[in-house]
């Protein structure tokens, strides 16, 4: 096997062979509108010996219907088992990788034109169905305890103090947390910080006839932003 760079050249497409037991499935509509639109963006893999496609079948196929002669190929000198194992492995590997369904979100928020979104292989259903999972519930063992009276507040690594009211972590989802706002005094519950799928960001949700003067509001304010900064150095962190 060589381990040279590959070059890209173009050849001739009825010069390519199909891997006839190839057993990729494509969405040939998506790769049509996605060539149309970008056009050629990715060579073809193919083994040098035989000029049979190892990656690429869907490409190629779409190719030929938007009727171009010649195409971007990468020729890899390699044997039969290995071509074999790559065109599996080119495509398992895609799969198996998934998403990471807060950046993916992230991203796609970013695609204004409904168009387009459609052209990165999504729709606003599929974008509105990303919102809902990000919010699945992955309960932890305090999800379901009823807001506790002052004197049986839960332990401190739980619970944000400050002047008038106190925020607890009651719930732990898949990749971001609820807290409650008690009252200090009463042990009522003043409303709910959780993440807001379309706003992209921690909110307040009071109970009705809730009322906070400014201090109070500043003191929710720079929690929420606490919380923000902590799931962005989250992100970096992960990115890097």
């Amino acid at each position: 096997m060589s381990k040279e760079p590959l070059e890209i050249i173009y050849m001739s497409i009825d010069d390519l062979h199909d891997w006839d037991d190839n057993p990729k499935l494509h969405n040939e509509e998506l790769l049509l509108k996605s060539i149309e639109r970008f056009g050629i963006r990715q060579a073809i893999l193919v083994q040098k010996s035989t000029k049979k496609i190892i990656a690429g079948h869907g490409r190629k196929k779409a190719f030929r219907e938007k009727g171009y002669t010649k195409v971007p190929v990468m020729l890899w000198d390699c044997t039969d088992e290995e071509a074999t194992t790559y065109a599996i492995a080119d495509n398992q590997l895609t799969i198996s990788g998934g998403w990471d369904q807060g950046l993916l979100l992230d991203s796609l928020r970013l695609i204004n034109d409904v168009e387009m979104l459609d052209f990165a292989g999504f729709d606003e259903e599929e974008l509105e169905n990303l919102i809902k999972l990000e919010d699945m519930d992955f309960v932890d063992p305090y999800a379901n305890d009823e807001i506790l009276p002052p004197k049986e507040k839960p332990p401190s690594y739980l619970t944000t103090e400050f002047t008038y009211f106190y925020i607890r972590l009651i719930k732990k989802l898949k990749r971001t947390n609820i807290y409650a706002v008690i009252n200090r005094n009463s042990g009522e519950e003043l409303g709910r910080i959780k993440w807001y799928g379309h706003w992209r960001s921690y909110c307040f949700f009071p109970e009705a006839e809730t009322i906070f003067n400014s201090n109070c509001m500043v003191d929710l304010i720079d929690f929420m932003n606490d919380l923000m900064e902590k799931r962005k150095s989250k992100n970096d962190n992960r990115k890097s």
